[in-house]
């Protein structure tokens, strides 16, 4: 009878002790599981941001392409009045010339 006093109660201790670490087991397993979402939410963010850095990225290259082609569009002008002021300063014709330039100022 002692023995099976003994064992009830055994029982009884190791069942209020399984208890509590189920629950803790339980709670760890909620906490990961708002880890799990918040970490899907933070890679969402992640990918947001990569793909708005591949726009700008494409933008940048564009703003970078007009910019080369307008530095040789502005190198193609000065060029091109330098030629055209030698002409006019060789045929005597520097009063058109400036006439022409005082037309073309910003």
């Amino acid at each position: 009878m002692q023995v099976s006093v003994n064992a009830a109660s055994a029982g009884l201790e190791a069942n209020n002790n399984v208890h509590p670490a189920m629950q803790s087991v339980e709670q760890s397993c909620n906490e990961i599981s708002l880890l799990l979402n918040e970490l899907s939410a933070t890679e969402e963010v992640v990918t947001k941001v990569d793909d708005d850095i591949e726009n700008i990225s494409a933008v940048l290259l564009v703003i970078q392409s007009i910019a080369e082609q307008t530095n040789l569009l502005a190198l193609n002008a000065a060029i091109q009045t330098t030629e055209l002021s030698s002409i006019a300063v060789k045929n005597g014709k520097t009063a058109e010339l400036e006439g022409l330039v005082g037309q073309f100022k910003v």
